[in-house]
């Protein structure tokens, strides 16, 4: 009997899983049609965006150029020189300069997958096979399977998110130390609100967190967030550019 009921159990949490997994395909595809708005547009190939990055020292000019799926870099200009965040497919670099005195940031295998999510300008459209995305409801567990709870007396509130069923989330399980991503989605409008990157330091949980503000529409009929989080601050977008040619020598780490 026992042996019935396990069995049972694991085939409702399969189904269950699979049914989610398709939610979350689906809902992949209607956000992808959405960004478009409904006509037929050219693939995200390039996007280049003029910022206004907000330190605690003040605000200052940036450039950001995506080439997709191969590099990003964001250059952010102040009076003491420059910093540059860039990714590609081999590495992650974060520079900055005060006058000739340049300084590093830490860079390592683990650091460089978890930003790898930005060489894509829509992160959730980035999902691969081999890091499958999942819908998750009330009661699943990080991997997206109904978790089983013991009976507690007393819980803390759950957050405010969990109770607006017009917000959802998606987990991608990611295939390095137990990382994933987790993104915060509007169903009313289809747009992404929030991503983290969940990951282990030192046996902690912490999370990169990345905040998207309101959407606007380019010229062409691409939706874009106005305003993100970067590595150095909130940026608030100027101008956009889509499909435009790069220049080459734009996506070299140059001081």
């Amino acid at each position: 009997m026992k042996l019935k009921i396990t069995f049972c159990y694991l085939l409702v949490v399969f189904t269950l899983s699979t049914a989610f997994a398709q939610d979350a395909k689906d809902f992949i595809s209607k956000h992808r049609f959405k960004l478009m708005e409904e006509k037929p547009l050219k693939p995200i190939q390039s996007v280049k965006l003029n910022l206004e990055i907000e330190t605690k020292d003040g605000k200052f000019p940036a450039t950001l150029w995506i080439l997709e799926n191969m590099i990003y870099k964001l250059e952010m200009v102040e009076p003491k020189g420059k910093s540059i965040e860039f990714i590609d497919q081999q590495s992650y670099k974060l520079i900055s300069a005060s006058g000739k005195e340049k300084q590093i940031g830490e860079t390592n295998s683990e650091l460089h997958f978890r930003k790898k999510l930005w060489l894509n300008f829509y992160p959730l459209l980035s999902s691969r096979e081999d890091a499958p995305m999942k819908m998750l409801e009330p009661g699943m567990d990080m991997n997206g399977n109904m978790a089983i709870t013991a009976p507690v007396l007393a819980v803390d509130a759950p957050p405010s998110e969990d109770l607006d069923p017009s917000l959802k989330k998606i987990v991608q399980p990611l295939p390095f130390n137990d990382m994933a991503h987790i993104f915060l989605i509007d169903m009313k409008t289809m747009h992404l609100v929030r991503v983290e990157t969940r990951y282990f330091q030192e046996g902690q949980e912490k999370f990169d967190k990345v905040v998207y503000g309101p959407y606007a529409k380019s010229p062409e009929g691409y939706s874009y967030p106005t305003t993100f989080t970067t590595a150095f601050g909130k940026a608030t977008v100027k101008t956009i550019q889509f499909n435009q040619k790069l220049n080459p020598a734009d996506l070299e780490v140059k001081f």
